[in-house]
């Protein structure tokens, strides 16, 4: 009987001891979920950062770093943090779905947020190492392009942009390759055809392009091909459904003026 108390004694004792372990680790997350509740989510971010670098690998420590990263990249928009979170994910996670998701939100913020066009390679370079559908692949492709041209490395960008054109995309995917051709052309001073892929996108995809600035871009090309009569008609043009006319007559009146200054121009005395 002694026996069979002694084990049961040692059994309880053990229980206590690794349910409290367990609510020990736990007690960073309850912590967080408290400061949040409390509107204080910069002070749970700060926790959980720090608790995820006294962790390693522990489902509790993923749980942290998931919750750290919707705060941080969803809710505060702290880019720099919602990336420690993602890169823990990305490194200890076992589930390859979490990773995935953590690569595809890690490139977002280093290309569109933190404008670390190198580190954006590197995270393109490990998405496109996933098994993806074409459509995703060659959006990832064209992302990597997208920062050789940040990195002004424009072989670089031309060479995955002419791996993306080899491959069958969506209308909408082809039109940010079209614009992204237009802007390597711009660069490299080719503006006659930069012009001609604009004016393409314009009349097929009127209301996106007029949306993303595409009409200015094409002023800009004409403007620097010194034919100011086109970009004069493409701004008259552009009045109808431009917000800000004053500074359409504003830009027009400019280039009616540099159109007059021109050697040659009527008028003109040398």
């Amino acid at each position: 009987m002694r026996r069979l108390l002694k084990s049961l004694s040692l059994i309880l004792l053990f229980s206590i001891f690794t349910t409290g372990c367990f609510l020990f680790k736990k007690e960073p997350l309850l912590i967080a979920q408290d400061l949040v509740s409390q509107g204080k989510k910069k002070e749970a971010v700060a926790l959980l950062l720090s608790e995820i670098e006294k962790e390693s690998r522990s489902e509790v420590s993923l749980e942290m770093a998931t919750m750290g990263s919707q705060l941080a990249h969803l809710e505060l928009r702290d880019y720099s943090s919602a990336a420690a979170f993602y890169r823990y994910l990305i490194n200890y996670s076992k589930n390859p779905e979490d990773q995935i998701s953590a690569l595809r939100y890690l490139g977002v913020i280093y290309f569109d947020h933190l404008k670390d066009y190198e580190r954006a390679l590197e995270i393109f370079e490990m998405i496109l190492r996933y098994p993806l559908n074409n459509e995703e692949k060659a959006r990832y492709r064209l992302m990597l392009g997208k920062s050789h041209y940040n990195l002004a490395q424009l072989d670089q960008a031309e060479a995955e942009l002419a791996s993306f054109n080899d491959m069958k995309v969506s209308k909408g995917l082809k039109y940010e390759g079209d614009v992204f051709q237009s802007n390597i052309l711009v660069s490299k001073k080719q503006h006659e055809e930069a012009a001609q892929i604009l004016k393409r996108l314009l009349k097929q995809f009127p209301e996106r392009a007029r949306s993303d600035g595409l009409e200015m871009n094409l002023v800009a090309c004409y403007e620097d091909m010194k034919d100011f009569d086109a970009a004069i008609t493409a701004m008259e043009e552009m009045k109808v459904a431009y917000p800000d006319k004053e500074f359409l007559e504003m830009r027009i009146s400019r280039l009616k003026e540099r159109k007059n200054n021109m050697p040659g121009a009527r008028g003109l005395r040398k």
